[in-house]
């Protein structure tokens, strides 16, 4: 019975010390970057904040990112990549959405694929499942330099890029990876569309049916992402019924 909560976390306390010492390491600045990468950053960089100039930058950069999304959303019916026609949700519906990234609750009272277009998932949900944990990331790096007793908290925009850009790039490339890995999800452009399926998991096929019943795949990132799971499932998922 307490196996688990105690592997679990025991698990998260070994993990947390490698992580956390990565972690540091990116955002006060100790790795070497490209040339170009290291060029932006230096352009990023206006100088160490204190707290306050911190708390404002973190906030306009919030209310252009909850202004840009609002925008997004409203301009679903009209934008391009609506191949299902997706409508307009109501004003309460899209200032909780974004409001919710912006807070970073994940709190949405939408359904996916149901209500919003490609063009929505792509140029609003998908970025801020990135942005919205990056600036409480860079909230929390914040109160870690005020605890340390550091006269400044550090820049809020170097430190974005630093957690958008750098300790991806760097993860990427330690010396001990012998290649890189790109993970692409195919995203279906178009309307429904009829396929057969192989059978997985514990699927039985009915007597009188030479093969599994036609899916209607969806389109959108969301049913790629579960397109990509079924697709990549072990041989031992996907054996025949």
């Amino acid at each position: 019975m307490w196996t688990l909560p105690i592997l679990l976390l025991a698990v998260t306390i070994l993990l947390s010390i490698p992580l956390s010492a990565y972690f540091a390491m990116i955002m006060d600045g100790r790795y070497k970057a490209p040339a170009p990468l290291a060029w932006f950053e230096a352009k990023v960089n206006s100088g160490q904040q204190n707290w306050k100039q911190y708390v404002v930058a973190m906030l306009a950069f919030t209310l252009v990112l909850f202004t840009y999304g609002y925008v997004v959303l409203c301009l679903q019916p009209i934008a391009p990549l609506n191949p299902l026609g997706r409508g307009i949700l109501g004003p309460s519906v899209i200032f909780n959405t974004v409001i919710s990234f912006m807070t970073n609750t994940n709190l949405q009272h939408y359904s996916g694929d149901q209500h919003l277009s490609n063009f929505s998932q792509i140029f609003f949900i998908l970025p801020n499942m990135f942005l919205s944990a990056s600036i409480g990331f860079c909230a929390l790096a914040a109160i870690i330099r005020a605890f340390r007793g550091e006269g400044t908290v550090g820049n809020f925009f170097l430190d974005m890029w630093r957690v958008m850009v750098c300790d991806k790039w760097n993860c990427a490339d330690q010396p001990t990876r012998r290649g890189r890995l790109a993970v692409g999800i195919i995203m279906q452009p178009r309307p429904r569309r009829r396929r057969w399926p192989r059978p997985i998991g514990n699927y039985s096929r009915p007597a009188n049916r030479s093969r599994p019943p036609p899916l209607r795949s969806r389109t959108g990132p969301a049913p790629s992402w579960t397109a990509w799971f079924v697709a990549t499932a072990p041989w031992w998922q996907r054996r025949q019924a």
